[in-house]
């Protein structure tokens, strides 16, 4: 009888970079979203002045829209 024991072991995930996307119309029509298994992605903008700017990218139609995370009374919208 042989001794198959089941080896369980954690790999160090390396951390994700997040994507630096810049505030320019070069930058966002240029940009080349991973959606992965997703239908839908957010990417925040940095640099624009605006906080909570998100670029919000649907891999149906391949549209791009800029939308606004703001939170009031503790819950974002």
């Amino acid at each position: 009888m042989t001794d198959n024991k089941l080896e369980t072991r954690l790999e160090p995930s390396l951390a994700k970079k997040p994507v630096e996307l810049n505030f320019t119309d070069y930058s966002i029509n240029n940009f080349k979203p991973d959606y992965g298994n997703k239908k839908k992605k957010y990417y925040p903008i940095f640099r624009s002045g605006i906080k909570g700017l998100k670029l919000h990218c649907v891999k149906i139609s391949g549209n791009k829209f800029l939308t606004q995370q703001f939170w009031f009374n503790g819950k974002s919208d």
